[in-house]
């Protein structure tokens, strides 16, 4: 079991390693997996993917409300539909 101090120890020394000296591709590829597989495997389920799904589509629906909220605030003019939607797409 590794704690957080010997894990930011690899990270750090695992960074400096790949930025100063020339590697082998293998080896850091071997050196990923052992720190992905160390904790098992990552797993997504249908209710993980489905919750991202429905945080997303709240926080656009949101992010509209939120520009003419402001607009009514600030005494300005309702934004124009396609700046509301190259808002949104930044988002």
């Amino acid at each position: 079991m590794y704690t957080s101090n010997t894990f930011a120890y690899r990270v750090i020394l695992f960074l400096t390693i790949v930025t100063k000296f020339k590697f082998d591709e293998t080896k850091l590829v071997h050196d990923f997996l052992y720190v992905v597989v160390q904790w098992g495997l990552p797993t997504v389920s249908t209710g993980a993917v489905l919750g991202m799904l429905a945080g997303v589509l709240s926080g656009c629906i949101e992010s509209i409300g939120d520009y003419y909220a402001c607009a009514r605030l600030a005494g300005a003019p309702p934004p124009p539909i396609h700046a509301v939607n190259r808002g949104n797409y930044g988002n």
